[in-house]
């Protein structure tokens, strides 16, 4: 049996963990961007993460937390949050992730 975990919206590179025996599902959210597809990827157009979580993949409801964090949020930041990762010390969860900067560096 295959399930959807996530919205039809484009979700890519989910970082997925197991916390206080909830999943928790922390994908990048990508938007049309209307740039051609390229090697360089610029035609990728991930302005945000969303946060979903369950207690039961296969038949349990999935809780959308919304946006937790997107691009205009980051002073540094110039486009495109590409795949976090998530990591919990005592009651503090701390999320990592890549962005291109004003410059279009990595």
């Amino acid at each position: 049996e295959m399930r959807y975990l996530v919205p039809g919206d484009y979700m890519a590179d989910p970082a997925v963990h197991v916390f206080n025996g909830r999943l928790y599902i922390y994908p990048s959210h990508d938007w049309e961007s209307g740039i051609p597809e390229n090697d360089n990827g610029d035609h990728f157009n991930m302005k945000d993460y969303h946060v979903f979580s369950t207690d039961d993949v296969m038949h349990g409801e999935i809780k959308d937390h919304g946006t937790v964090l997107e691009v205009k949020d980051i002073p540094w930041a110039g486009r495109q949050l590409w795949d976090c990762d998530v990591a919990r010390k005592g009651d503090r969860y701390y999320m990592y992730f890549p962005l291109k900067d004003k410059n279009d560096v990595f």
